[in-house]
């Protein structure tokens, strides 16, 4: 074993398990917010150094939402959940030439799907996280 390892040996019975309202997990955001928050460690600190980041950031905010989604598209698993959404909404498309593999996010739904990233993620490093960036975020 590690050294490392071995001298950070936990003893979980020695730790409270909290309690959780799992329906309110699905019914109410901040509460689900707050969990998150907790369960990770997040805190004012994090938000701080999100914040921090926002110059170098932003500029590049268009880059990283295009890498994003090269990734999205890069495996059949996570591509075939944008191709089935198209395949819901827009009634134009062509089901016999348009396959998963031809599928791009050029479409208008990509593009939207791309703004609201970019939208969220600019939210992200220049806004307060509270119940009312939560409310803006579930209308994005």
């Amino acid at each position: 074993m590690h050294a490392a390892a071995a001298e950070h040996k936990v003893n979980y019975k020695q730790h409270r398990m909290e309690k959780v309202d799992e329906e309110k997990l699905y019914t109410d955001l901040l509460y689900r917010y707050q969990y998150m928050c907790k369960f990770m460690d997040f805190d004012e600190t994090d938000v701080k150094l999100i914040h921090g980041a926002q110059k170098p950031l932003a500029p590049r905010v268009p880059y990283i939402v295009d890498r994003v989604y090269e990734k999205l598209f890069a495996f059949s698993s996570t591509k075939r959940i944008f191709y089935r959404e198209r395949m819901k909404h827009d009634l134009h498309m062509d089901i016999a030439k348009e396959t998963l593999e031809s599928y791009d996010d050029e479409k208008p739904q990509g593009g939207m799907r791309k703004l609201s990233l970019k939208l969220y993620i600019m939210r992200l490093i220049s806004k307060p996280y509270d119940g009312a960036m939560l409310v803006k975020v579930v209308l994005i």
